[in-house]
């Protein structure tokens, strides 16, 4: 151990249920999140997923992301470009179809 504030920390955040179509709408300070790791955003009202719906700000941290039951329908090809660490994403049971 060196000290280090942010060493071998996982930060989660759930903020499933609470009606939230896109990040940059929330009103709500990602400033000191910016780091975290998994994001549980599970049945909220996401309909189409853009790169300003998730990555404003950008949480290139982000290792796990759960999008499920929302009503998803469209996914730009670019919605997850700045979350380079991504390795799960659950988008089971939204409304996905093929364009």
């Amino acid at each position: 151990f060196d000290g280090g504030v942010n060493d071998h920390v996982d930060l989660e955040l759930n903020l499933s249920s609470r009606r939230i179509y896109s990040l940059a709408e929330t009103g709500f300070n990602w400033e000191p999140l910016l780091q975290i790791r998994s994001l549980d955003l599970s049945n909220n009202q996401f309909a189409v997923l853009s790169p300003q719906t998730l990555t404003s700000p950008p949480l290139r941290a982000l290792r796990h992301l759960n999008l499920s039951r929302n009503n998803i329908e469209r996914i730009a090809a670019d919605a997850f470009g700045s979350m380079t660490q991504l390795e799960k994403l659950d988008l089971s049971h939204n409304r996905i179809s093929k364009c």
